[in-house]
């Protein structure tokens, strides 16, 4: 199939990146870092990017109808992030695509990870760069959830390999209030990994 991808839509692609980050101790150096790429096929869209504050009520007095607010914490900034492929656009193989998917939905079972007959933990730290909400700025996240959604048309050879023509994302990310002294932001909600409380 040909691509109908412009150079816009190419450097709208390219300005944005999803890359999960694992870190695993190791004899030698204590720990190692790994970085592994989600890719974009077509330029992601954010529908949402909300964050929210926890209230609550009290009596203003023994005997007010009357009610006074209590701030008490602030939730999580929340993005969603969709995104779809297309098998065979811009030569975009079904294997490719799996490796993606494969990815994002590993991502819940890296908390233990087996190396060298060891149970290893990881942050499961998710480095975004999203040029809608944070321009060249890298912000880091949790992946809160993932869905994914299948069209009903399958391609490929039976009984080798058959996929679907087209795949809907859409993944939650999470970031928590993080603490530090000073607590200097990158962008607006979001703190250096130094910086992270978990």
């Amino acid at each position: 199939m040909a691509a109908l991808i412009t150079n816009y839509d190419r450097s709208i692609i390219d300005s944005n990146s999803l890359r999960i980050v694992l870190r695993r101790p190791t004899n030698e150096t204590g720990t190692t870092t790994e970085r592994r790429d989600v890719a974009f096929q077509f330029p992601p869209k954010i529908p949402n990017d909300s964050r929210a504050g926890d209230w609550k009520e009290d009596a203003a007095g023994p005997n007010s109808g009357d009610k006074i607010a209590v701030y008490k914490a602030a939730s999580p900034r929340r993005i969603t992030v969709e995104w779809k492929y297309i098998v065979g656009y811009a030569n975009w193989s079904i294997d490719k695509i799996k490796d993606q998917l494969k990815l994002l939905r590993g991502y819940f079972r890296n908390p233990f990870i087996e190396n060298a007959g060891e149970t290893a933990l990881s942050p499961l730290v998710v480095e975004l760069r999203l040029w809608e909400v944070g321009g060249r700025s890298t912000m880091s996240f949790r992946l809160d959830q993932v869905n994914i959604k299948h069209g009903p048309t399958l391609v490929g050879k039976k009984p080798d390999l058959v996929f679907p023509l087209l795949t809907d994302v859409s993944a939650d990310f999470k970031s928590w209030p993080k603490i530090g002294n000073p607590p200097a932001q990158t962008v607006p909600g979001q703190l250096p990994f130094g910086l992270e409380w978990f």
